[in-house]
């Protein structure tokens, strides 16, 4: 598949398919017109992206699993909670 970068205004491109007119983006910079090119190649020669990519979350603050920890075993709202937890904490 043929893509094409075109620019409509200073600073503002457009992805469009050559042979079909198809536009992929439109009013775009150009890094991110070159980006968007790059990936319909790539899914153009088999490339099949992740849909749901999840990011990893780091560790969980001590002091925030304190509070849940309260406010589960007291069956208390996590705003009630801490005022409790700071007073065990």
């Amino acid at each position: 598949m043929p893509i094409e970068i075109k620019q409509i205004s200073p600073r503002r491109y457009e992805v469009v398919n050559a042979l079909t007119g198809v536009i992929h983006s439109t009013s775009t910079s150009l890094k991110k017109a070159q980006a968007q090119k790059r990936l319909l190649d790539a899914i153009d020669h088999g490339f099949k992206p992740k849909k749901n990519i999840v990011k990893k979350q780091g560790p969980v603050n001590p002091w925030i699993a304190h509070v849940h920890q309260v406010a589960q075993q007291k069956g208390i709202s996590y705003r009630d909670a801490l005022k409790v937890a700071s007073k065990s904490y």
